[in-house]
């Protein structure tokens, strides 16, 4: 959920103008061709994003090729045998 929040706000800054249209006719009053100006770069807009998708699909495929190799990489300790089992283990 926090990550799509994320997301969204450099989209909708992307998708701004850097400065309020409707305030500036007001003050500036004349009618002169102006260009659409980026609240945020479409660099610094699709940073992010290539960011999170480069994490996921290589998280995703370490994950697909830990559970194919049943490798369980959190150790909770030394392992320990339980008392049936050492009791039929031969003793010295």
């Amino acid at each position: 959920m926090h990550l799509g929040i994320y997301m969204l706000n450099p989209l909708i800054s992307f998708l701004s103008p850097r400065l309020d249209p409707e305030l500036e006719e007001l003050a500036d009053g004349s009618d002169e061709f102006r260009p659409f100006v980026r609240h945020l770069p479409e660099f610094k807009c699709c940073t992010p994003l290539y960011w999170v998708m480069l994490l996921t699909l290589t998280i995703r495929r370490q994950i697909m090729l830990m559970v194919k190799y049943k490798y369980v990489p959190i150790s909770f300790g030394k392992w320990r045998a339980s008392s049936t089992e050492s009791a039929s283990l031969p003793r010295d």
